[in-house]
């Protein structure tokens, strides 16, 4: 009983409808050499253009993250805990933590001044 009390207190909720964010936008895309790296709970993401007004990133159209400026060819590592949907939830990364379905992650798309860049996503083991 302890134990069971225990570990769900050491759990932390996917969903939280205070975390919520926006929902994708209808944005027109562009291509772009930009990539998006996944290692477990990280993922590095490397630009091929600067964006000093900052950028989000989108993963699968649904997940996403303001990243903050980025600069062309400088790679930028981010939890992927950190990303939410517009209803709170979070990917499940695939680690040691996890307790869930991992979050196949498809797409990745940078937004930064009413364009979605595309960038290529790749999962490293």
């Amino acid at each position: 009983m302890l134990f069971s009390l225990l570990l769900l207190a050491c759990q932390s909720p996917r969903m939280v409808p205070a975390f919520a964010t926006r929902a994708f936008p209808e944005l027109p895309k562009s291509s772009s050499n930009s990539t998006i790296i996944v290692a477990a709970g990280d993922l590095i993401v490397q630009s091929d253009r600067d964006f000093p007004q900052g950028a989000s990133v989108w993963l699968n159209e649904r997940f996403v993250l303001d990243a903050g400026p980025l600069q062309a060819n400088q790679p930028k590592r981010l939890n992927l805990r950190d990303f939410r949907d517009k209803f709170g939830e979070r990917p499940v990364p695939d680690d040691f933590w996890r307790s869930d379905r991992v979050t196949r992650l498809v797409s990745g798309l940078l937004e930064s001044d009413g364009t979605l860049w595309r960038a290529v996503v790749s999962v490293r083991d």
